[in-house]
């Protein structure tokens, strides 16, 4: 795991008194190539995979670690316009199977028996949350009801900036939300939720 080898050393870099936050983004790539090799993209396996990750985090001190869980990529199966039907075998080959909306469910749940296992939540200064704003999102529509392509890289697959603004606003949300089973889903419109004085990520 190269990279994950390489942000633990820019990690120790860090005084470890100092309060550290990881968001880990994973998933998605996973579910767009299951289909081609289901034993490799399990659900036993991305859970292992991403655990692995975690037992790596936790050799650093004071450690908030979010898991932003991966959208469901079969939606990606409505965007037709221009090059996208014929960009999509390509990089998301398993967005229109059934058993690939099946298994985005099971990751889902996954992660949160990771965020829920007590060996990977130490009071002190390691802890795992969900942030599920992507987990049940839906493309925004235009008013004729086709896809904003706003939203997307010009390969169709990958968040636009407008994405990114929006993803990173949800992000900050739900790192404010609590309790941790009232974090919410992103919808178009949302605005940024401002701390109190005496509130924390969560």
């Amino acid at each position: 795991m190269p990279q994950v080898t390489n942000l633990m050393g820019k990690l120790s870099a860090f005084d470890p008194k100092l309060w550290k936050h990881v968001s880990l983004f994973i998933g998605g790539n996973d579910l767009c190539d299951s289909c081609n090799d289901p034993n490799r993209y399990s659900r036993a396996q991305f859970k292992a995979n991403v655990q692995a990750v975690i037992t790596r985090l936790k050799t650093i001190d004071n450690m908030v670690v979010s898991v932003v869980l991966p959208p469901d990529v079969t939606i990606l199966s409505t965007i037709t316009e221009g090059f996208c039907s014929f960009l999509r075998p390509f990089e998301c080959s398993c967005n229109q199977n059934t058993e690939t909306k099946a298994l985005h469910a099971q990751y889902c749940a996954a992660l949160h028996e990771i965020e829920n296992d007590p060996i990977n939540n130490d009071d002190l200064d390691f802890f795992v949350t969900c942030q599920p704003f992507l987990e049940e999102i839906r493309i925004p529509l235009l008013p004729d009801q086709k896809p904003d392509m706003t939203y997307f890289a010009p390969d169709c697959f990958h968040f636009s900036a407008k994405a990114h603004s929006v993803a990173g606003l949800a992000l900050w949300n739900n790192l404010m939300e609590a309790p941790l089973d009232k974090k919410r889903y992103w919808f178009v419109g949302e605005q940024f939720e401002c701390p109190q004085t005496d509130q924390y990520l969560q």
